[in-house]
């Protein structure tokens, strides 16, 4: 791409290549977009430096990636609050700007049955109702989305069989339409949830295929994660 005078582009790319070698275990610490591509920190001066909002977002996106899948919940939270103009600094790309509706508003969720509601409920109301729309649009690439928010929201809610219910949904839907990671998380929360409310025997079976999800996704240091905690 350089030869090419590609450069904004390759820029662009950093990100992702950093984020895809710490999936891949080439990372000393796989939740921090630190290695041997770049270092998150620099690429954001760089964007500060060039007025690029842009190649911020983009930064922003893949760190807060790597802080869901790796249960970083609330610094995930916090940088989803950094990219909160995630909508204008990627016009034309649905997929961060989807993705980071989803993973702002699980992590949301997830923190409001730790923390309680107040803070999250905004959070949560907003990209909810925005996963909905998307969902009634366009359900191959979000009703497995939609679905794992309904089930942390129904367990937010102490609702046991809705949460049930929405969590095989979830982990279907993710698995009929080929989103292995997103397979993986589903899995994974429904473990949790299951372990919570104390069938550790459903909640082990459910971890062994998150990890299986993971291996296929070539994800290497998220199953090493999953093994070590769950």
């Amino acid at each position: 791409m350089l030869d090419l005078n590609q450069n904004f582009i390759y820029t662009q790319n950093l990100s992702l290549r950093q984020f895809a070698l710490n999936l891949l275990g080439k990372s000393a610490d796989p939740a921090r977009l630190v290695g041997d591509i770049m270092d998150e920190r620099s690429l954001l001066d760089m964007a500060e430096e060039k007025g690029s909002s842009s190649l911020r977002s983009i930064v922003y996106f893949y760190r807060m990636m790597l802080e869901v899948f790796f249960g970083e919940y609330e610094r995930a939270a916090e940088t989803a609050e950094l990219n909160k103009n995630v909508d204008k600094d990627n016009v034309g790309r649905f997929s961060i700007v989807v993705n980071h509706c989803f993973y702002h508003g699980l992590s949301a969720l997830i923190l409001a049955r730790r923390q309680g509601r107040s803070k999250w409920e905004d959070i949560i109301n907003t990209t909810m109702a925005q996963m909905e729309k998307w969902e009634s649009a366009n359900p191959w690439n979000c009703e497995h989305k939609l679905a794992l928010m309904n089930a942390e929201y129904a367990y937010l809610q102490n609702d046991i069989n809705g949460a049930i219910e929405a969590y095989d949904c979830a982990i279907v839907s993710a698995a009929k339409h080929r989103f292995v990671h997103e397979e993986g998380l589903a899995l994974e929360r429904a473990g949790i949830f299951y372990t919570d409310t104390g069938d550790n025997a459903t909640a082990s079976r459910l971890f062994h295929r998150a990890h299986d999800c993971y291996v296929r996704w070539e994800a290497h240091s998220k199953a090493t994660h999953v093994k070590q905690h769950f």
